[in-house]
């Protein structure tokens, strides 16, 4: 199974979220370990690596215009820290339904994934 996740809107008012609450997944989630999020090209995943030995997530590419073969991307994170991928060029990372999907190596409870899009709503930071 895999699991389709909320993507969270950000502006410069609201800042980061707190990765481990509100829309976040945990990474050994019942319908894991595939994930799966929106994207529309301005969407970034926010990793935070609780297990022991951190993880090691893989997304799923797709051929290019051009027909060129699909190439994986694969991000490493380290126990105990952080880690934002992304934005997610939706021809090179979107299946049919506009989705980007990754998988967890490890997937442990510790682990938390908050998918959010970044929009410039407010100008010079007002």
């Amino acid at each position: 199974m895999a699991k389709t996740m909320t993507v969270t809107e950000l502006t410069r008012a609201t800042g980061i979220v707190d990765v481990e609450a509100g829309d976040a997944v945990e990474g050994d989630d019942a319908d894991g370990p595939t994930f799966l999020f929106p994207n529309d090209g301005q969407t970034f995943l926010i990793f935070y690596a609780g297990a022991a030995a951190g993880d090691q997530l893989t997304f799923v590419g797709n051929n290019d215009e051009y027909g060129r073969a699909a190439a994986s991307l694969t991000f490493t994170v380290a126990a105990g820290n952080t880690g934002v991928v992304g934005p997610f060029s939706p021809a090179l990372f979107n299946n049919t339904n506009g989705l980007v999907q990754f998988a967890a190596a490890v997937g442990k409870g510790t682990d938390f994934f908050t998918a959010v899009r970044i929009t410039n709503s407010q100008r010079n930071g007002a």
